[in-house]
């Protein structure tokens, strides 16, 4: 592990796991939102922005719960590497 990344690690874990988990999955499901809003609209048949998204409602729905996972996957690898890292540095 890179020294910039493991502080940039170190410096995540102090905000803790909630908190990074449930920040990406915003910040994931945001912009998911947005980019299919931007290359999906135009080429649906829906009349509105509204009712192309009403239309799309359950993905909107689905996607957070599984990026939720997805993240909480990534937070437990990384926290891993952390730590192997950690031990490899002698840091306790």
């Amino acid at each position: 592990m890179k020294e910039r990344v493991f502080e940039s690690w170190r410096a995540e874990r102090k905000r803790g796991a909630m908190a990074w988990i449930i920040r990406s999955t915003f910040i994931a499901t945001g912009l998911y939102i947005l980019f299919h809003v931007i290359i999906g609209y135009p080429s649906s048949e829906a009349a509105s922005i509204l009712d192309f998204i009403n239309q799309e409602l359950v993905m909107y729905m689905i996607f957070p719960c599984i990026m939720f996972f997805l993240n909480w996957g990534t937070w437990l690898y990384r926290e891993s590497q952390f730590n192997k890292e950690r031990i490899r540095r002698n840091l306790g």
